[in-house]
């Protein structure tokens, strides 16, 4: 396959589990299968969330990369997907796969008829920043992200 060649993505399965979780590690959140499990099994069962993959051609069973989205609906805008998350592994990278996953997004997006594909990139990453400009998004806001933990749970 050239470097340049589109790779084949597909919807994840459960079968995906291991693969998912180093990826979501390569990302920069380290969890173990166990973990991961119940969160996978509750994204793949949601009607509006997908996650689409891509093999690594010599290696069938390694994910080179993924992307998570969200249909979302707010009060504040019309409908619109959000890319939860985006990766491509290290050997796979610049060769055209994030392009391909998040273009792969754009059309789950326009397949639920929506015009609007959003997400949000941390700012200790400013090589993503870049790509993501490269790709058509624009920076929209810069916000401050708040956690509480809920009592009693």
């Amino acid at each position: 396959m050239s470097a340049l060649a589109p790779r084949p993505l597909r919807a994840a399965t459960f079968d995906d589990l291991a693969e998912v979780t180093r990826l979501v590690g390569v990302l920069g959140y380290p969890c173990d299968v166990e973990t991961m499990a119940p969160r996978l099994r509750v994204w793949l069962s949601q009607e509006h969330c997908g996650l689409f993959v891509a093999t690594m051609p010599e290696a069938p069973d390694t994910l080179a990369g993924l992307v998570a989205a969200e249909y979302r609906v707010i009060l504040e805008h019309e409908p619109r997907v959000e890319v939860m998350a985006m990766v491509v592994d290290a050997p796979a990278r610049r060769m055209g796969l994030g392009r391909q996953l998040i273009d792969h997004a754009a059309g789950w997006a326009a397949t639920r008829g929506v015009n609007m594909l959003f997400l949000r990139s941390n700012i200790v990453r400013p090589e993503a920043h870049g790509f993501y400009e490269s790709l058509g998004f624009t920076r929209a806001k810069t916000q401050h992200v708040y956690e509480r933990a809920v009592p009693g749970v």
